[in-house]
């Protein structure tokens, strides 16, 4: 689909850039405008590493999770089951942003939910310990390389 998401964001930033920021008198408004052409170049750049990242992380805490369903209360391992299934189900060559979104906070969730139920069990502890450091390292990985560019 034409325009892509960030062809589109950085459409709007050029147009911003060459027609409206010579045309604001107030210097503080003209600012803030610059500024937010920075963070729409910066979120053009970002856009299209979400989608792997978001999909990497779904899949992670998922299947971390089923490995560990066993050792979770029963109303986590029974949401375990209905957030595996949507995540089955999403079209990852058509899901939308949006979607992945809102699957990725889903299954944050049930982490969420999961580490607080491990409690004192060490092994469940040391497996999500490692399933968010998992987790957190993509999430640098999309800064290191964003920020090396």
């Amino acid at each position: 689909m034409r325009p892509t998401v960030p062809e589109l964001l950085r459409g709007i930033a050029d147009a911003l850039e060459t027609d409206a920021v010579a045309a604001i008198d107030d210097l503080h408004a003209r600012h803030q405008v610059v500024a937010a052409i920075g963070v729409l170049r910066r979120i053009a750049t970002l856009v299209p590493h979400l989608n792997p990242i978001l999909l990497a992380d779904i899949d992670d805490i998922v299947a971390t999770l089923a490995t560990v369903a066993d050792r979770l209360p029963t109303e986590q391992a029974t949401r375990l089951a209905t957030v595996t299934a949507d995540a089955d189900a999403l079209d990852v060559r058509r899901a939308t942003l949006d979607a992945l979104d809102a699957a990725h906070q889903s299954v944050l969730g049930l982490l969420d939910d999961a580490v607080v139920a491990a409690g004192h069990d060490t092994t469940l502890d040391a497996t999500l310990h490692a399933l968010v450091v998992r987790v957190l390292d993509r999430e640098r990985a999309i800064g290191a390389s964003i920020a090396g560019r």
